[in-house]
């Protein structure tokens, strides 16, 4: 596209894309003017001066500098022309997501802190943001200073990237042992551990745990017989007390434990000799409530639900499950409000 400016009543004949000498003669906080010669001027704006970013034009140019510029857009009805100095080098993202693939590891250099993470330069004109939430295992909401300074060497990993929009998501947390996984390899279900009441809320006691994570014991996992509301108020912050894990889960960052559970020592040695997934041979001994309670052994009891019988349903449990029936049944569930197995024939 030709365009003609005239200044000075001076013709000028640019061309989009056109590459041209100038001096950079003022700034704004959105860019810096080029005098690119006959009265004409153009804006550089801070998006197009470097392919990293660009707070202030000064981070790039000075006033007074004799640079190149190319012509972006000539827009005549308002006598306005756009300059770029960052399209005079070829686009640094472009294969972006083939150099850094999803969980690729690498070394950076913090170039700025924010409320909301930090943006970390893996390679010249190229920052990736790590969110707060990317930082710390422990900590989701984390304060970016806590972490890391400006001109710190980080190591990150790739979370992922988008070659169009010119991002990369970072991860430092990332690069670390996860501690709920850790303390997964160590810890089985049933495993009784020592921990630090880190608070204690309307819904259950928070327990500090090896690795520095945080375990949650229900309101209804306090007592068997006191209300959870009131048997809270025995516990306060800082005593240490022992527990029962009762489930780990490293994916949801959970850790399930149990204080009632420790008055079932029984009940505890035959789960860590017959975990979920065993089958377990019993005798029918009641049935209520639509269940058929079944007697193990070492006097553990379970129970198989209607549903659990037969993968159609079964309307009379006593025609399939008669009293004194041996049976044998995959240990699926536990059941700690009854204290039972829960137990089925249909897996």
């Amino acid at each position: 596209m030709n365009s003609t400016l005239d200044g000075e009543n001076e013709l000028v004949t640019l061309e989009e894309g056109m590459v041209l000498p100038g001096v950079v003669n003022a700034f704004v906080k959105y860019g810096a003017f080029v005098d690119l010669g006959n009265d004409v001027t153009g804006l550089v704006h801070t998006r197009d001066m470097s392919w990293k970013r660009v707070q202030h034009p000064s981070e790039v140019v000075n006033i007074g500098d004799e640079i190149e510029v190319k012509v972006l857009k000539i827009d005549r009805e308002r006598d306005r022309i756009s300059l770029g100095i960052k399209q005079l080098s070829e686009d640094p993202w472009q294969g972006i997501e083939q150099r850094y693939p999803e969980g690729t590891r690498l070394s950076g250099k913090v170039t700025k802190l924010t409320h909301f993470g930090c943006f970390v330069e893996i390679e010249e004109y190229i920052e990736g943001l790590v969110h707060a939430s990317d930082m710390d295992w422990r900590n989701k909401n984390v304060r970016p200073s806590k972490v890391v300074q400006v001109d710190d060497e980080v190591e990150v990993m790739v979370l992922g990237s988008d070659e169009e929009r010119h991002r990369i998501a970072l991860g430092i947390k990332q690069c670390q042992p996860n501690p709920w996984e850790e303390f997964a390899k160590h810890h089985n279900n049933y495993d009784k551990v020592v921990g630090n009441i880190a608070s204690t809320t309307n819904f259950g006691i928070f327990v500090g745990l090896e690795g520095g994570i945080d375990g949650l014991v229900h309101l209804s996992d306090i007592s068997w017989e006191t209300p959870g509301e009131q048997a809270i108020l025995r516990y306060q912050k800082d005593e240490d007390v022992e527990v029962v894990v009762l489930k780990i889960s490293a994916e949801r960052q959970r850790v399930s434990l149990g204080i009632k559970q420790l008055e079932e020592e029984a009940l505890l040695e035959y789960i860590k000799k017959h975990p979920k997934g065993s089958l377990l041979k019993g005798t029918v001994c009641e049935i209520e409530d639509n269940r058929a309670f079944i007697q193990l052994a070492d006097g553990i009891e379970g129970y198989i639900s209607a549903s659990e019988i037969a993968p159609d349903f079964v309307d009379d449990i006593d025609s399939v499950l008669p009293e004194g029936k041996e049976v044998e049944a995959k240990f699926i569930d536990m059941d700690w409000k009854k204290g039972c197995l829960v137990l089925s024939l249909s897996e």
